[in-house]
């Protein structure tokens, strides 16, 4: 089964005839027609408008594989978090905010208002649009990792320097200097 035969499928489930089925997407009769028999090839924005209307899975549409429907959203949290594709981890966040004392969501507050002015003090490190959330949280992983190492090297280089005190760093083993 292919992606056109799954628009019919899905407007003989919603028990809508091609006329309603277009007018909820905003194409005519005719042009849901020519989806439903292959006629014309589903643009990317077609899909959307399906997906977006009837709240269906775009895996689904495409490839016929999980369920038809997306999950409804469970409350209005949910639902705004959908609605502005913010991550999931930021539900868990709200809710903690919510359960503070009003003293403590101040600070929290200002915190994230000194953060936000930081961060777009330094727009091209934080907001370059050719780096994708995923390369820009990678890079600091790798720039940080390669802190902690050099800092690992420093601590080792104390540490061996206080377990022999008569050896430091480029002496050789005759306890005289590199020359």
């Amino acid at each position: 089964m292919n992606e056109n035969e799954r628009i019919k499928i899905l407007r003989v489930t919603l028990k809508l005839n091609q006329t309603e089925f277009g007018a909820r997407i905003g194409v005519k009769t005719s042009a849901v027609s020519s989806l439903e028999r292959g006629v014309n090839a589903i643009s990317p924005q077609v899909r959307k408008s399906i997906c977006r209307e009837f709240n269906v899975s775009e895996t689904w549409l495409c490839t016929g594989e999980g369920e038809m429907f997306t999950p409804e959203p469970l409350d209005e949290l949910d639902a705004l978090l959908e609605a502005y594709s913010l991550p999931r981890f930021l539900r868990g966040l709200f809710l903690r905010y919510s359960k503070l004392p009003e003293a403590a969501q101040r600070e929290v507050e200002r915190m994230i208002l000194e953060w936000a002015a930081e961060i777009s003090a330094r727009p091209s490190e934080w907001m370059d649009d050719e780096e994708t959330p995923e390369e820009r949280y990678e890079r600091h992983k790798r720039e940080a990792r390669a802190e902690a190492d050099e800092l690992y090297e420093v601590i080792l280089k104390e540490k061996m320097e206080q377990d022999n005190p008569d050896t430091t760093f480029g002496s050789n083993s005759y306890g005289g200097g590199v020359a």
